[in-house]
């Protein structure tokens, strides 16, 4: 790029155009090294299996009537509990 610098201060115009241009090459740096981490996550995380919400396992025991539980008193929850 041709410039004319009419600027006679300390560094001045010249000076800017440097740190700007050594700037934008950090920038890009930073960008293709972020840029990698991101596609090295997403291939790695590509076999982890994904929640989409319903409850697939039997973990849940189906005899409890969570509607009634909140008419439990806490003796009969810890009764329910221990059997």
């Amino acid at each position: 790029m041709k410039y004319l610098s009419l600027f006679s201060g300390i560094g001045g115009f010249e000076l800017g155009i440097k740190q700007a241009y050594e700037n934008m090459q950090e920038i890009k740096r930073i960008e293709q090294n972020t840029e990698q981490r991101v596609l090295k996550t997403i291939q790695t995380r590509q076999t982890e299996p994904v929640s989409n919400g319903v409850n697939n396992s039997n973990t849940v025991d189906q005899s409890i009537d969570f509607y009634k539980i909140n008419d439990e008193s806490p003796m009969e929850m810890l009764k329910r509990l221990k059997s």
